[in-house]
């Protein structure tokens, strides 16, 4: 849902948000509502032996109307963010 303002107020209406699918073509997509199971992180240790902390914090999440031809499937579409953390190896 959607609110959208106008000249007499603003009203509630349903919009379908879109995003662009995997053609590049806009296709519509619903916004879902999630919630964290687990947030690890992945771990690497570089060359210069400090340890190097990943991990990506999903923000939204959209099913979009559009259907992957090998698995019939909807396609997702995210929002995420990368968290980056490097540490000293431990001794």
């Amino acid at each position: 849902m959607h609110y959208i303002p106008c000249i007499e107020g603003t009203f509630l209406v349903n919009v379908m948000p879109q995003v662009r699918g995997t053609k590049g073509q806009m296709v519509n997509a619903e916004q879902l509502d999630f919630k964290q199971i687990n947030e690890g992180y992945s771990e690497y240790q570089l060359s210069d032996g400090k340890i190097m902390k990943v991990k990506i914090v999903l923000a939204e999440v959209y099913r979009l109307d559009e259907i992957d031809e090998s698995t019939g499937r909807n396609h997702y579409f995210i929002k995420s963010q990368p968290i980056i953390s490097m540490e000293e190896p431990k001794k």
